[in-house]
């Protein structure tokens, strides 16, 4: 009894690692197999899947298969692994496929990470930055203009001067007005080919 309660950790420890850690982590090589005293777990070549044979028990899928028990020797129920447990909020679904003697079941995860493939946009031009750039401007002049006619007055009656003093005025302004939307389409307009 005690072997199966440690094999069904080795399992869960195992179905872990293949659906959360991904293999082969900082270029360090992922262990193939484990062995324990009620059972071997080996890892497939590409991470997709695990084996497990027991020892001393079996196991026996469920009519609705949605979950596969481990037995002992007597026939005795053990433990369930379910076929679709919930990650992170989402159902992953693991398949299985048990050997006709039910010693050895290979579990594989129906979750594989895929790369999406994203859209590549076109780049814009100098016309369209700058067409974006002003429309920008002055949807953001109502909040901004406070800090430029700040910037002037203390300007004109400073040392620096009003066309400093106002120049100061808009940065400040237009990158604290809805979150700096104006500066960066300045920004980008300077930097667009």
């Amino acid at each position: 009894m005690r072997f199966v309660t440690s094999t069904l950790g080795v399992v869960a420890a195992v179905a872990v690692a293949l659906l959360v850690v991904p293999m082969g982590t900082a270029g360090a090589a992922p262990l193939r197999s484990v062995a324990t005293p009620g059972a071997t777990v080996a890892v497939a070549a590409d991470g997709g899947s695990f084996t497990v044979t027991l020892r001393d028990g079996r196991f026996v899928p469920s009519p609705a298969s949605n979950e596969v028990k481990v037995v002992d020797s007597r026939g005795k129920l053990v433990e369930t692994v379910p076929l679709a447990p919930v990650s992170q909020g989402k159902v992953v679904r693991i398949g299985s496929v048990l050997s006709a003697d039910h010693k050895t079941a290979t579990f594989s995860s129906s979750a594989r990470q895929v790369a999406a493939k994203t859209p590549v946009a076109k780049r814009m031009t100098k016309d369209q930055a700058y067409m974006k750039m002003m429309y920008q401007l002055n949807k953001d002049w109502p909040c901004a203009a406070p800090y430029i006619i700040g910037g002037l007055i203390i300007g004109f009656f400073f040392i620096v001067g009003w066309i400093i003093g106002g120049l100061i005025g808009a940065y400040i302004g237009y990158t604290t007005c809805n979150h700096g939307a104006a500066w960066n389409a300045a920004v980008n307009w300077w930097n667009t080919p």
